[in-house]
């Protein structure tokens, strides 16, 4: 009975964390580096097929940079419905770019095929790219113009951060 007792104890004080430690997360504001009206930070990838991108060499209207991780399920749930509107985007003239926030090359690349998303990656297995951007969460969004400016952000995913996201690049383009 001793024995079932302390063990409860203990796993209340793990559980609790006893107050000893405590992990404290910064909000999103503290962990992004970039905001709307900033200028996107540039940078040169190559993509998972081979392609070099440049961001700030691009001709597009409207850029749709996402910060991923391929571990993530929001950032699958994101890319899922990503992929409803990318006909939409690609029509516009925008451009999507997923940029993993860690992972192997082989391993975004397995990631994107298996799940059938079609959209440019790059594999930033050092975050050099991601740490330009933001300190923590993903999935996170920049909708950049043709000049190069963020004109919308989103941290985390809600569903309804997609129809907002494709009205504001349809505005772009116009």
């Amino acid at each position: 009975m001793r024995l079932l007792i302390n063990l409860i104890l203990m796993a209340t004080m793990l559980l609790s964390g006893c107050g000893a430690i405590q992990e404290v997360l910064p909000t999103y504001e503290e962990s992004s580096i970039v905001a709307v009206g900033d200028k996107a930070p540039d940078f040169t990838a190559t993509t998972i097929k081979g392609e070099s991108i440049t961001l700030s060499e691009l001709d597009n209207e409207a850029t749709l940079l996402v910060l991923f991780s391929h571990t993530c399920p929001d950032c699958k749930a994101l890319f899922d419905d990503l992929m409803l509107y990318k006909s939409d985007i690609d029509a516009m003239g925008a451009r999507v770019i997923a940029i993993s926030r860690g992972g192997t090359k082989s391993e975004i690349t397995e990631y994107m095929e298996r799940n059938g998303y079609d959209f440019d990656a790059v594999a930033d297995s050092n975050k050099e790219i991601y740490y330009q951007y933001a300190t923590a969460y993903v999935p996170r969004t920049y909708l950049i113009d043709k000049d190069g400016f963020v004109v919308n952000t989103t941290i985390e995913y809600k569903s309804e951060h997609l129809p907002q996201i494709v009205a504001l690049i349809e505005a772009l383009v116009k």
